[in-house]
């Protein structure tokens, strides 16, 4: 079962259907995400459930870049 501690940790995983494409749910726990892949499978028979964990979060920022023409900021 979910630690809710682990919502404070930056890791989860999630259930992903090849055949629908869908997932939306965050688990924080790898056991958690495998149990709902388990229970969906056999809801859903004969359908793929794959646990996805996350590697890495991007975050893009715009930089903001200033050439000034006399070569001074004033």
């Amino acid at each position: 079962m979910t630690n809710p501690l682990n919502k404070d940790s930056k890791k989860f995983w999630m259930v992903w259907n090849q055949a629908t494409g869908h997932t939306h749910k965050k688990h924080y726990a790898l056991n958690d995400a495998v149990d709902e892949a388990k229970r969906l499978g056999l809801s859903k028979l004969g359908q793929k459930f794959v646990v996805l964990e996350s590697i890495c979060e991007i975050v893009p920022v715009q930089e903001v870049k200033v050439n000034m023409l006399d070569g001074e900021l004033k």
